[in-house]
């Protein structure tokens, strides 16, 4: 289908020309759409950082006060909900001639109602609320209901994940929301080789990636390490994304190969070849932290034809099936040593998984995503 999309009003919290954003997202979206010769007009939301500090050193500790859980940030406040309004009357105006208006949030409720409005992320407040089992306070409902009026105001709602959408349908009573049937992997390097696989089977490497949120899953793959070490006399664990001083005193003694990177920034060089030489030389990604088991990383890993062993969430069920080529699902971290044993002992087998890893990912490319973005676009409109 021709593209009849010329000129794009992107919707940004965080600017979009950095990598560190969401997870890359706005950066590869916005890269790939320049790319296809589509002018972009970025409005990003992002306070003002003196205004940032100000509402977590006064506001923040009055709002915890009485909210023990759920996200309680400058994001979600009555102040962001009044800010963007005000930001989004003045500067869309200067865009006129734009075709359509894209939101990345489903926290934003775009006032024009000329030209389609379509939010896309990955799951609303409501949904992340459930799945780490908070029971919605007045403060929850408050943006819950926030949210549903934005999601409501949209034309098109877009989920990185089918699930998801399927949630949001269920939760709007309106089926507006889809998934693309791609996702994306936020690779920066070039096309990995098929040659990484040698060097996969002969190091037996296991990599973490996951910030505090997934400490449980750090902690559980650690306290195995004496175990791996039996059995793999060679292993090594590469943490990222935490570091020595996220963990228990006295938890990490005797275990010296593993090795802590804490957060590697993409937008900086030498922590981005740092990034990609571990998942070069990663035999193995581990995370099994109940609930969500960072999604975008571990994907990237398999397009680095690595195999893996996850939780089963939910949304890697809808998206991969039960029963996975390319890892091993883990419910109940007593079996972790067994199926990492399995994982990685089975030469013949384990060769066979780092390449199902990564054809099952290969089609996940940000040229893909947006020809299905624009596409679904159009088609609606």
């Amino acid at each position: 289908m021709k593209n009849m999309i010329k000129e794009i009003i992107l919707v940004t919290i965080g600017a979009p020309n950095l990598i560190k954003t969401w997870s890359g997202v706005p950066y590869f979206l916005l890269n790939e759409l320049q790319k296809k010769s589509i002018k972009v007009d970025v409005i990003d939301l992002e306070p003002n950082r003196y205004v940032k500090a100000l509402y977590n050193i006064i506001i923040m500790p009055f709002v915890s006060l009485f909210i023990r859980e759920g996200e309680k940030s400058i994001y979600r406040s009555v102040f962001f909900q009044i800010y963007q309004t005000l930001m989004l009357k003045v500067k869309i105006r200067r865009y006129r001639t734009a075709d359509v208006i894209v939101g990345l949030s489903y926290n934003l409720l775009i006032p024009d109602q000329s030209r389609p409005i379509v939010l896309f992320s990955d799951w609303p407040f409501s949904y992340e609320l459930s799945r780490s089992g908070v029971n919605p306070g007045w403060y929850h409902r408050y943006h819950i209901e926030w949210e549903r009026k934005c999601l409501k105001n949209a034309s098109q709602v877009i989920s990185l994940f089918p699930t998801c959408a399927k949630y949001i349908n269920n939760y709007l009573g309106d089926a507006k929301a889809i998934s693309l049937g791609v996702n994306v992997v936020n690779n920066l390097m070039q096309e990995p080789e098929i040659g990484l696989i040698e060097s996969k089977k002969n190091n037996k490497n296991v990599v973490f990636i996951g910030r505090k949120h997934y400490l449980k899953g750090a902690m559980t793959l650690i306290a195995l390490y004496e175990d791996l070490k039996n059995l793999f006399p060679s292993l090594q664990i590469d943490v990222v994304g935490l570091t020595k001083d996220d963990f228990p005193e006295n938890f990490l003694i005797g275990k010296e190969d593993v090795r802590f990177h804490g957060y590697l920034d993409k937008g900086d060089s030498g922590q981005c070849l740092t990034y990609y030489e571990i998942l070069n030389n990663a035999s193995l990604y581990v995370n099994t932290t109940p609930g969500w088991v960072g999604y975008t990383s571990m994907i990237e890993a398999m397009y680095y034809y690595t195999p893996v062993v996850v939780y089963p969430c939910t949304e890697f069920i809808d998206e991969f099936g039960e029963d996975i080529k390319f890892g091993a699902y883990c419910t109940h971290n007593e079996n972790l040593v067994d199926v990492i044993n399995k994982t990685l002992s089975d030469q013949h087998n384990f060769e066979c998984m780092c390449i199902n890893a990564h054809n099952r990912v290969s089609c996940y490319t940000w040229s893909n995503f947006v020809e299905e973005f624009l596409s679904s676009i159009n088609k609606k409109y």
